[in-house]
């Protein structure tokens, strides 16, 4: 490990440049790091949805089922004919 004073600036004007570099990066990061976090929370909400329409889908099958297994068991009327 090196000793941290030689990496430091010996002049005024470049520690302060040094310091305008770290705050640059500094908020880059911190900009990063939201427009993660943004994204994350869109995914997430676009999961939410895939599983909410997967689960009324899945529904609308069920019920769909059941309507079919009422049709199978009614008795055959002589005026239509059974489809099923």
């Amino acid at each position: 490990m090196t000793d941290s004073s030689e990496s430091l600036p010996t002049d005024l004007a470049t520690a302060h440049a040094m310091i305008l570099a770290e705050r640059a990066a500094q908020v880059e990061a911190e900009a990063l790091a939201a427009n993660a976090q943004s994204a994350a929370a869109r995914a997430k909400a676009e999961i939410a949805n895939a599983r909410a329409d997967l689960s009324s889908t899945e529904a609308l099958i069920g019920g769909l089922k059941l309507e079919i297994e009422k049709l199978r068991r009614q008795p055959p009327h002589t005026d239509r004919p059974r489809f099923i």
